[in-house]
């Protein structure tokens, strides 16, 4: 990096200009009357030139590099929305048959600031009732959990206003699932063990939406008015494989690192060839790097 800076470059329509910044991806090149800020080094191939034949060599071994890159992070970002893809729809499918495919669960919870939530009073979650409409007042129910599936437990700060501010503060491997009747709104609750609480701290450090997307718009993290909402069990994997590492050192290490080890057994989860997260976080984040690299080589 040390070793560009300085270097004269030519741009088409401003001239010369002297490399002043360089952070690996992007060059800052200072001009006669500006500064501009550039991709490197694929600004080279339509907008930038040197006559420096060191810095040329270079240059033209980074692009067979950066494109070589660029090609295998496009293979694995197709594979990745493929498989999102596909999952989203073995979930909607479920809709025909509720008993083809059992997932975990997730709840959120709006009366925890700096208190205790109300569903670790009992270790468990209810799915409510009806708000508004025609059927309010109507016990929901909990059609797609299991016994062995994931309860994940989620909530935002007073003062976070942006959806994608909520995180996860707890979870346990589920011990009751009642689906729910007329009489009885539906619920999942804990046993004794494989249970565990964050730390605000900790909490804070595991964004709900890094393993969940919504599949009408998966880079826009949106909750609604639901109580709970419905991931895979290979998201709840991951969710768990990361409260594992958070935990390592802590008086919950052994405990954390026992629930994702027995939720991948019972749920015949392959930990050695478990995904990293591909949710709305992520997919956002890819959506606005690739608007700030299209805005930049069009300049």
């Amino acid at each position: 990096m040390a070793n560009i800076i300085g270097k004269k470059v030519k741009h088409k329509s401003l001239g010369e200009g002297t490399i002043t910044k360089f952070d690996g991806k992007y060059l800052l090149v200072s001009f006669a009357d500006k500064k501009m800020e550039f991709i490197y080094p694929v600004s080279f191939k339509r907008f930038l030139s040197t006559k420096d034949k060191q810095f040329k060599e270079k240059i033209e071994l980074d692009q067979k590099i950066a494109e070589k890159s660029a090609e295998e992070k496009k293979k694995r970002k197709e594979a990745d929305i493929i498989a999102l893809k596909a999952e989203m729809k073995a979930r909607s499918s479920v809709h025909s048959n509720r008993y083809l495919k059992r997932d975990s669960v997730v709840f959120k919870c709006n009366d925890r600031d700096g208190e205790k939530c109300p569903m670790l009073a009992e270790w468990k979650a209810s799915a409510g009732v009806v708000q508004t409409g025609v059927n309010k007042g109507t016990k929901k129910k909990l059609k797609r959990v299991a016994f062995n599936n994931l309860c994940i437990l989620t909530t935002r700060d007073p003062a976070d206003k942006g959806e994608d501010k909520r995180y996860i503060f707890a979870a346990f491997i589920i011990e009751k699932a009642f689906e729910g009747d007329a009489h009885t709104e539906g619920y999942v609750a804990a046993g004794a063990d494989n249970k565990i609480e964050l730390s605000q701290t900790e909490a804070h450090a595991m964004p709900f939406w890094e393993y969940h997307a919504n599949e009408g718009q998966p880079a826009r993290a949106f909750w609604g008015s639901g109580q709970y909402r419905y991931v895979s069990n290979t998201q709840a994997a991951q969710v768990l494989r990361d409260i594992a590492k958070i935990k390592k050192g802590t008086a919950d290490e052994d405990l954390s690192k026992h629930m994702f080890e027995h939720f991948c057994r019972i749920n015949q989860i392959d930990i050695s060839h478990l995904p990293e997260p591909m949710g709305a976080i992520q997919l956002k984040a890819e959506q606005l790097s690739e608007e700030k690299s299209e805005d930049l080589i069009a300049q």
